[in-house]
């Protein structure tokens, strides 16, 4: 009970107003580590992902009323059949031991409607990488954390495609919001003038094209 306490004063202490998940129409679920540096690039990458418009679903914005019912959230949220699209996991060093990560990810993977996992890579060392990750847990003496690092390799495979923070965008938080709503685009889960209907306007003006002269319109 403690350490449900604890989580549920986490997600009060940073509460992100007036931007829940809507879900009742596509939206992506996002599983981080609560560490402070993940959750710093999480809320950065959320909120300018929602400011686009894109339907997310994370923890510090759709709080329950009280600590019996928070962890119940995300499992509610992630069975909804048709609407919960994919997941987004931020990977790093703390996601990687952390027991509540796991067994989200182990959720996620047991979800038959849900496509996939949107791995993004947000290492705090800049050469780390999963496999590196995963051979230093294996050669140390925290056991705990193994176990729970090894869950997680074989839920999320240590060689699968991510979008990398340091190598894909140069740190860059806009370029990997880009990046990332570009997987969300392809899985799904549109934001506001989504990728899909500018591509489609730019075939459109392609085509059509108004050439105004003498006051007349040619199309």
């Amino acid at each position: 009970m403690q350490q449900e306490l604890q989580g549920f004063q986490y997600l009060k202490s940073n509460e992100i107003a007036n931007k829940t998940c809507d879900v009742e129409k596509p939206f992506a679920f996002i599983s981080y580590s609560h560490e402070a540096m993940d959750a710093q690039i999480v809320r950065n990458t959320f909120s300018k992902l929602y400011e686009k418009g894109y339907n997310l679903w994370i923890d510090t914005a759709n709080i329950p009323y009280d600590e019996n019912s928070w962890e119940d959230a995300a499992t509610k949220a992630l069975r909804k059949k048709g609407f919960c699209k994919c997941a987004i996991y931020f990977r790093s060093e703390s996601s990687m031991t952390k027991a509540a990560v796991a067994d989200e990810l182990e959720k996620i993977k047991k979800l038959k409607h849900i496509g996939d996992i949107i791995t993004v890579d947000i290492w705090n060392d800049a050469n780390m990488s999963a496999g590196k990750y995963y051979e230093q847990m294996i050669n140390s003496d925290k056991d705990a954390e193994y176990k729970v690092c090894e869950r997680i390799c074989s839920i999320v495979n240590r060689d699968n495609s991510a979008i990398r923070l340091v190598s894909d965008t140069n740190s860059n938080i806009d370029l990997l919001v880009e990046k990332i709503a570009e997987q969300l685009e392809k899985r799904g889960v549109h934001g506001n003038g989504s990728h899909s209907e500018k591509k489609e306007n730019s075939v459109i003006n392609e085509i059509v094209t108004v050439i105004v002269s003498d006051n007349t319109v040619i199309v």
